[in-house]
């Protein structure tokens, strides 16, 4: 897979697998699942599939259920994600929780990043 990269250049190590999970809100009424359970099953699914080299991509995670349920959950996923060796996680997230786990394992880092609007400098 190739794609432009808007620089001068780029370092980027190959993978060989690639997930996904973006937050949206689907249920799935017609299979009786909350969007809670439909984020579980595609976050086991990445779990369990996960293998040299593959890169992880997650957006809100554990973010479709109450904050007390969702800390504990995503503290543990991103946990398992970060002590698994050759796995490679960008995870967005409002939980500042989570930026407490490089405090506890010195393979996960954390970013904060903000935007400017040029039009209000």
């Amino acid at each position: 897979m190739g794609c432009y990269v808007p620089c001068v250049s780029a370092i980027i190590c190959p993978v060989s697998h690639i997930f996904t999970r973006f937050n949206g809100y689907n249920d799935s009424l017609e299979n009786n699942a909350s969007s809670f359970c439909l984020e579980m099953q595609e976050i086991q699914y990445i779990l369990e599939n996960l293998g040299q080299r593959t890169l992880v991509l997650i957006d809100e995670l554990a973010d479709n259920s109450s904050v007390a349920a969702s800390r504990p959950i995503a503290w543990s996923i991103c946990e398992y994600l970060g002590t698994t060796s050759h796995v490679h996680v960008l995870l967005s997230t409002h939980n500042t929780l989570l930026c407490n786990l490089e405090a506890y394992y010195p393979f996960i880092h954390t970013l904060h990043l903000q935007s400017l609007n040029k039009s209000k400098l």
